[in-house]
């Protein structure tokens, strides 16, 4: 069931004068149970190297978890002139076979990504990513001018801890639904949850 339209409403959580913020996450627990349906044992980790959620998937699922942290890849390629690079290295990035990924857990990488890129790498994510396999996703609806990344480091399966460092690129002007949507149009949109935070969780599912 396309639950596109679903808005959920969530507090945070946000501890004061700690560089931390520990936040509600709706998404997390049903990508959980989305790649526990299909017998899932690869996963793809899109964010920095988390000892923490490299253990949390191995206790809840069993499976392997490899991360490749495209935030560091962002960060060797700056500027304008930058833009075709990055597509063209977002084109063959993932050197995995065809459909051999059960789950994919993007984060916010999209924020920081211009239309070419972005499409290039949904190219790919779509391309390894097992039939009925999934992809968690989270869209910010707001344009920043912090220079930062976040680690987004799993509490439980209804909490994150959100972690920023040191960044050289801002958050884009944000994706709307209906760009998300013609993004992944090759996947099937689950589920979405939209949370006080101002930030749009999303899951999609591979047909």
């Amino acid at each position: 069931m396309n639950n596109l339209n679903r808005g959920l409403s969530v507090t945070d959580s946000r501890p004061s004068g700690s560089d931390s913020s520990t936040v509600r996450t709706l998404a997390l627990s049903r990508f959980l149970s989305y790649v526990r349906d299909q017998g899932g044992k690869n996963i793809l980790d899109f964010g920095p190297i988390v000892g923490g959620n490299v253990d949390f998937f191995d206790q809840e699922l069993g499976c392997r978890m490899v991360v490749e942290d495209l935030y560091s890849d962002l960060e060797a390629f700056k500027g304008a002139e930058a833009i075709d690079s990055l597509c063209r290295h977002f084109s063959d990035r993932l050197r995995h076979q065809n459909s051999s990924i059960d789950g994919i857990l993007c984060w916010d990488l999209f924020d920081y990504l211009d239309q070419s890129s972005a499409e290039a790498l949904v190219k790919q994510i779509t391309r390894v990513l097992r039939e009925g396999g999934s992809v968690f996703g989270m869209f910010g609806m707001e344009k920043s001018n912090e220079r930062a990344f976040t680690r987004h480091v799993i509490v439980d399966k209804g909490h994150l801890d959100y972690r920023p460092y040191d960044a050289s690129r801002c958050k884009r002007s944000p994706w709307s639904s209906r760009d998300v949507i013609r993004l992944f149009s090759e996947l099937k949109i689950d589920e979405t949850y939209l949370l006080k935070r101002r930030v749009r969780e999303m899951l999609f599912r591979k047909p």
